[in-house]
């Protein structure tokens, strides 16, 4: 059991909530899990019922004419074909087998054809939710209504003359400017003041921009990451701290294209390979690995893909079936990184900026063919870093696994003057 002082006000981690799932999957009761996690009940019963998705499922007989799964339906009938959005009569129905508001559907063996709203708990959906949660918390406004005006009177006519509000509050005593600029920013975003955003000279000349406000994607199957987790990588590194992590991730050129690149970087070695899928699926990332592995024969993978790193991608959800072979051993380890944290696999990430040496970011990666691929990875792990002694990633490859490695991968090592970094490569072909 976790110890968890009363009071101390710790918040549920991402880590903790996929240990709920993990209790609630083995049929534990709350207070159990709260003993377990060092957390009172209470916590336990809340973070359950406003951090669980409902989700409605349509029943196939009475509701054909557009009604809701609702106990007062059929006193409807007669008046309305359609539920409105909101109606005060709504009351759910609810299936016989929920008796408790906090008890969730994942694991009932009706799911599937289950009529009724569903109770699911998802821990990276609950954590998303309740991060929105605490951050509209602190969005409340901390001066009351006299304090407010008083505030503006002192702040609103020199910010309309044109001065900042970090001007503003450097020559400001703190009983005038009792809030930070950004503070001070938000009020006027959200109209309390009398200066106006107009009045900011850059508020309306700078813009955000939605081209890579992608909306993110959620596992199938949260239960595969349990004992996977960024947490327990820590823990594994601590015992074999000498591994090599090879870090995965995938790498795009236009959002419409079909085609990605599956990249499988070495950390200490700074060795990074690009694996041409024809589209981004957990099926052709198992695959590309899989060929990986009967190409260096089960003994030589487990010794060099030892350790698999990777981020929280829709991609990798069937990433731990590689962890097994058909006789049970273990040929790998899966781990995946902490949600929004790409400094999980820092070296990875950091690494792209030689690929976008060569093929720019937003140009189409469905040109390019298996033979490209081949010649970026000769080349870029022909590039010499400093942080290898000025060795190139492949010789260090070679130092640590031996020298037929490399010519399994299908990587040909490049004189350290003839290696080509531009988009001119893939021309010289």
């Amino acid at each position: 059991m976790e110890k968890h002082e009363k009071g101390s006000k710790k918040h549920i981690t991402s880590f903790d909530r996929f240990k709920i799932l993990k209790y609630l999957s083995l049929g534990f009761n709350i207070p159990k899990i709260a003993r377990i996690l060092g957390f009172n009940k209470t916590s336990i019963y809340r973070e359950i019922i406003l951090n669980s998705v409902v989700e409605n499922k349509h029943s196939t007989f009475a509701w054909s004419f557009k009604l809701r799964p609702c106990k007062n339906a059929y006193k409807c009938v007669s008046k309305i074909n359609k539920c409105p959005d909101v109606c005060m009569k709504y009351l759910a129905k609810t299936c016989s087998l929920i008796t408790k508001p906090y008890e969730v559907c994942n694991f009932c063996e009706r799911i599937k054809e289950c009529k009724y709203e569903r109770l699911i708990y998802h821990p990276e959906i609950a954590h998303d939710t309740a991060k929105i949660r605490f951050k509209n918390g602190k969005t409340k406004i901390k001066l009351n209504e006299h304090e407010l005006k008083k505030f503006d009177e002192y702040v609103s006519t020199p910010i309309i003359n044109g001065q900042s509000p970090e001007v503003v509050k450097s020559y400001s005593l703190n009983k005038d400017f009792p809030v930070c600029s950004k503070t001070l920013r938000n009020y006027i975003n959200k109209g309390l003041l009398t200066a106006k955003n107009i009045d900011l000279r850059r508020k309306l000349s700078l813009t955000t921009s939605n081209k890579y406000s992608y909306q993110r994607s959620y596992s199938h199957d949260p239960l595969k990451k349990i004992d996977h987790l960024y947490e327990d990588y820590i823990h594994y590194m601590k015992i074999y701290p000498k591994t090599v992590t090879f870090q995965c991730d995938t790498v795009f050129g236009k959002r419409n294209d079909k085609k990605c690149l599956l990249t499988i970087h070495a950390d200490i070695l700074h060795f990074q390979m690009y694996v041409l899928l024809l589209n981004k699926t957990a099926a052709r990332v198992n695959n590309a690995l899989t060929s990986i592995k009967d190409r260096l024969g089960k003994e030589r993978f487990s010794k060099v893909f030892r350790v698999l790193l990777s981020d929280n991608g829709t991609e990798f959800d069937n990433l731990t079936e590689l962890e097994h072979d058909e006789d049970g051993e273990i040929t790998c380890r899966v781990f995946y990184t902490r949600s929004y944290r790409s400094s999980d696999k820092a070296e990875c990430e950091r690494n792209h900026e030689l690929f976008r040496y060569i093929r720019k970011k937003g140009k189409t990666l469905d040109t390019i063919n298996e033979e490209d691929i081949q010649i970026i990875n000769s080349h870029i792990n022909s590039y010499p870093r400093k942080s290898l002694g000025w060795k190139t990633p492949i010789e260090a490859m070679k130092e640590k696994f031996g020298n037929d490695i490399v010519k399994l991968l299908g990587i040909e090592e490049i004189k350290r003057k003839d290696v080509n970094l531009t988009a001119r490569v893939l021309k010289q072909k």
